[in-house]
């Protein structure tokens, strides 16, 4: 079914929960207005600047975070408050017996503005070089006019960016060796920065986190603030829980406690901020309130009508705005791969017709898999056109019982659907032919044991393409690999799929769900059609090898 591409199921909800729901989110968007103002005053409230540990200090103000680390060779400061905060970072500096004018490298955690504000002011005091990501770069140097977010609502003075940093770099200056880890999601370009350091005749694992909070307004999914932001956030959770930390820092004092663990002339001890387990249990906190919301828009994009379109060549994408549903036509009629929810037939017709096609030719019905989202209306349309049902054998069993035997949802009556007879089971390498149609089928196992892509090669404009209709490796939330597995071997299915699709030719590619293949940043509605709009062999293997790198910490996590 799915990912965070995420989405993996979600709570299946009928449209009336579905609307409730967003209205109710919709309701709660007024009262952020409010808590913003009083966020405002904390961010521009002194507090004394104060050691965090070794040579890292803070020197912000009681509400954000911005954070010196001192050599003897300059130091580095990652970022500023508000636009008139320059005098406070430097008092505070000057507190902790530093001075802002030997900062020689500047850093942010993300582009906002309330860390960016003074960045400029700063640059041109000190001559300190401006250091950021690519993303964030853009951002800075339009003073936040191209912010996806806020752009056009908050603005500061724009910055230079004399450098660009990429994940993994490490960053030095004197003794500081400051490793850069891209976290992205509350901004394209969000980053946190660690570092190891010494004292006691120990060693702590230091990180200045950018936390993976959701402001107010973002999108994930219908109309998403960026393109694939979800997968940044989905990935950024994922790797801050497997990092190393015993002291930790944050953008804001209050998300990691600074009012709990220090009061001002508080004696310094290197174990103020030792705090592994509240780390890990934000970034747990801030990955729920994550799904909630991607699962409420989630369910909304369910069911909200997209424009057919044209793929590539014979290929046509008719399903909803995030389902994926695929017709390929012949001459001697068509093949429609999944289908939506049990109210989608109607919009599955339009969107045929708005094509040139019509339902009632589509011969052969398959699916990619056999949960619910992908297979309720199967046995209506079934009905309507006489086509036949074919599906792998372990698929062929979910779809005849209603969902009953699936090994993770099966018995849960919200999962359930109309049984389906299929007629006939295809096999990994079978070729499905139909008029000039030639799909081959993959087995590709591990989200449901069935679970199946289709590829073909087509023509078009004097070249060649390969096209893959692929069946993600996607873990649903509460799948199990190891200890008491959801069915067995499900383990070695997914590692097998996973090495099996990272050696396909792929140029062009879909998926079961609109956000796994970036349908929304590739195409829009009424767009010109072009063979070329879908081609993407990068994303392909990207996708695949983020979903890889899921099953592997859930498979570490699980053998522990």
């Amino acid at each position: 079914m799915k990912k965070i591409e995420l989405g993996g199921i979600m709570n299946p909800q009928r449209s009336f929960q579905i609307l409730t729901r967003s209205t109710l989110a919709c309701a709660l968007l007024v009262f952020p207005t409010v808590q913003l103002h009083a966020q405002q005053e904390d961010w521009t409230t002194p507090f004394p600047g104060h050691r965090v540990i070794a040579n890292l200090y803070a020197v912000g103000t009681y509400g954000l975070g911005v954070f010196l680390i001192t050599s003897e060779e300059g130091h580095i400061l990652i970022n500023t408050g508000l636009e008139d905060s320059t005098a406070l970072i430097q008092d505070n500096i000057e507190s902790v017996g530093y001075r802002l004018e030997y900062i020689k490298i500047l850093l942010t955690m993300q582009s906002h503005w309330d860390h960016t504000a003074a960045l400029a002011e700063i640059k041109e005091i000190t001559g300190a070089e401006m250091w950021a990501t690519a993303d964030d770069a853009r951002v800075l140097e339009d003073g936040g006019f191209s912010d996806p977010h806020f752009g056009g609502q908050e603005s500061f003075r724009p910055v230079s960016v004399d450098k660009i940093i990429h994940d993994g770099e490490t960053i030095e200056l004197g003794d500081i060796r400051l490793l850069v880890h891209e976290h992205s999601g509350h901004t394209e370009g969000s980053s946190s920065y660690s570092m190891r350091v010494h004292e006691n005749d120990r060693d702590y694992d230091v990180v200045i986190a950018n936390m993976g909070t959701i402001n107010a307004g973002k999108k994930l999914v219908l109309d998403p603030t960026y393109p694939n932001v979800a997968n940044d956030f989905a990935e950024t959770f994922r790797r801050q829980k497997a990092m190393d930390v015993d002291v930790w820092v944050a953008a804001h004092g209050g998300q990691y406690g600074l009012h709990d663990k220090y009061k001002p002339g508080q004696a310094y001890s290197p174990d103020t901020f030792i705090d592994p387990d509240g780390f890990l249990a934000e970034v747990e906190r801030l990955e729920r309130t994550f799904l909630e919301q991607f699962d409420a828009e989630e369910q909304e994009a369910l069911i909200t009508p997209f424009p057919g379109h044209r793929v590539i060549s014979n290929l046509y994408s008719v399903g909803t705005y995030d389902l994926g549903v695929f017709l390929i036509t012949s001459d001697e009629g068509h093949i429609l791969i999944n289908t939506g929810l049990e109210d989608s037939t109607p919009l599955i017709r339009e969107n045929i017709e708005s094509v040139g096609y019509r339902l009632e030719d589509v011969k052969i019905l398959l699916t990619m898999q056999s949960h619910w989202d992908h297979t309720l209306a199967l046995a209506e349309i079934k009905e309507i056109t006489g086509a036949e049902m074919w599906a792998t054998a372990d698929d062929a069993r979910v779809l005849e019982d209603g969902g009953f035997s699936d090994p993770q949802f099966g018995r849960q009556e919200s999962f359930m659907f109309e049984p389906v007879s299929v007629d006939k089971i295809i096999n990994d390498g079978e070729t499905i032919e139909l008029g000039d149609i030639r799909l081959l089928v993959h087995e590709h196992p591990g989200h449901t044991e069935g679970s199946s892509s289709y590829s073909m090669h087509v023509r078009e404009n004097g070249r060649d393409y390969d096209v893959v209709i692929a069946n993600m490796g996607f873990i649903n939330p509460g799948k199990k690999l190891v200890v008491d597995p959801t069915y067995p071997g499900v383990a070695n299915d997914f590692a097998s799929t996973f090495r099996r699709q990272k050696a396909m030719d792929v140029d062009v590619w879909v998926a079961a769900h609109g956000n796994q293949y970036g349908l929304h940043h590739k195409h829009t509605p009424g767009q010109v059609y072009s063979p070329d709009t879908f081609v993407d062999p990068d994303g392909f293997l990207a996708e695949v090898e983020r979903m890889e790198r899921a099953f592997l910490d859930q498979l570490a996590a699980e053998q522990r």
